[in-house]
């Protein structure tokens, strides 16, 4: 019985020495940023939106294009036969020709 006594009167004397808040604080310094959805045109037609990473600045317009992807309005056409196309991101954003396949 005073084995168990001990065991727990030390358990409890243990946990009272973990600080709880201490991963509150880890928590705490890994915050995510978040920015405005704001987005920006750049000359080239380009259109780059806020970085968390920069401070919540503009991303730059000289960015390199072939790690970014092209938005298109969400605006759809109707075929004569009846079916929807969307505007393509990989043609310039253009619609593309009716009865093609689209998968």
């Amino acid at each position: 019985m005073k084995i168990i006594l001990c065991l727990y009167v030390f358990c409890m004397l243990f946990s009272c020495t973990i600080n709880p808040e201490s991963g509150l604080n880890a928590q705490k310094e890994k915050q995510v940023i978040a920015c405005t959805k704001e987005a920006k045109m750049c000359p080239d037609g380009q259109v780059v939106g806020r970085n968390p990473r920069l401070n919540c600045q503009f991303d730059s317009c000289t960015k390199d294009k072939k790690n970014t992807k092209t938005l298109c309005t969400a605006d759809v056409k109707q075929c004569p036969d009846g079916k929807f196309v969307g505007r393509d991101a990989n043609n310039n954003c253009q619609f593309p020709p009716c009865g093609e396949n689209l998968n």
